[in-house]
């Protein structure tokens, strides 16, 4: 693409560098006297740029989390100590976390846990005694559809929970809790869940460990955000106008809060949920409007 002169529409230009101004005159000076001025940022200048969002846009999220926080729970995980139960159900649900939304997962395991299986004591125990093989158990989630009740929407994730169930059983009493009962870092437990769960689940396990730390049953200190749809969807609008991937959006948070990234995830997810939706977003009521770049090219 060749650049022409907006006014006589020559192709050649006289380039004059003073300091950080930089002018573009047209050659033909005398016939056209067409020039541009512009400003060479430095390095510096964007760095300072980049920090200063990076903190307006900590303080609105954490405040944010401060007014709204007091209104989210986790399912059944309100309880202190955490009954085995409650806990069991809690990972159950975890589990089917993909591609669903929240209030989907949550009903979801609680029809399946409480009305189908009658709300066991020992829910991965009722599992295996039940289903001893794993073909019973997918014959269970066919009937299941057949009867309007499906799980999850891709049978692979519902085929999970009867693995799971294996490992818990055998590996931890048939109790969710041993699973985070001893660990050494947040590292740690994030493999250890990712061993029952599925080793191509870490978003998942990062959720659970989160959850977990955010009631108080374990303490694990920093922490990553989940980078599931809604996080990637307003880190990425926020700071480039469009969605990011899970790698970008895990680095732009720990940019923004680097002492404790995973603090940020429940209003990234909250407001990537109730306003910044993939169509027709609410842009109006977004808490980071002034800040976003979707905002700006929209």
């Amino acid at each position: 693409m060749v650049f022409k002169c907006p006014r006589c529409g020559r192709t050649r230009f006289h380039i004059e560098k003073a300091g950080n101004r930089i002018t573009i005159k047209c050659e033909a000076t005398k016939d056209c006297g067409w020039q541009i001025e512009a400003i060479e940022k430095s390095s510096e200048d964007t760095k300072d740029k980049d920090e200063e969002k990076d903190i307006k846009v900590r303080n609105i999220l954490l405040e944010y989390r401060k007014k709204s926080i007091e209104d989210f729970e986790w399912p059944w995980l309100e309880e202190h100590p955490l009954s085995m139960k409650n806990a069991n159900k809690f990972f159950l649900a975890s589990m089917i976390d993909f591609q669903m939304s929240a209030d989907k997962v949550w009903d979801n395991a609680k029809k399946l846990s409480e009305e189908l299986f009658g709300d066991p004591e020992e829910l991965w125990n009722y599992i295996t005694e039940n289903f001893p093989t794993e073909n019973q158990w997918q014959e269970f989630i066919i009937e299941q559809k057949e009867s309007g009740f499906s799980i999850h929407r891709f049978d692979w994730v519902a085929n999970k929970i009867w693995n799971a169930a294996e490992i818990i059983v055998e590996k931890y009493d048939g109790d969710a809790r041993n699973i985070w009962k001893d660990f050494k870092s947040n590292e740690e437990l994030v493999e250890k869940i990712k061993m029952v769960i599925g080793a191509n689940s870490e978003a998942t396990a990062k959720m659970i460990v989160l959850a977990l730390n955010e009631e108080k049953h374990i303490n694990i200190g920093k922490s990553d955000v989940k980078p599931d749809v809604h996080v990637m969807k307003v880190v990425g609008r926020v700071y480039y106008g469009r969605e990011v991937d899970a790698k970008k959006a895990i680095e732009i948070t720990r940019r923004i809060l680097p002492e404790n990234p995973g603090i940020l995830d429940n209003p990234l997810y909250s407001i990537g949920k109730s306003v910044c939706n993939i169509s027709n977003p609410q842009c109006n009521l977004c808490p980071l409007n002034d800040v976003c770049e979707y905002v700006k090219i929209h």
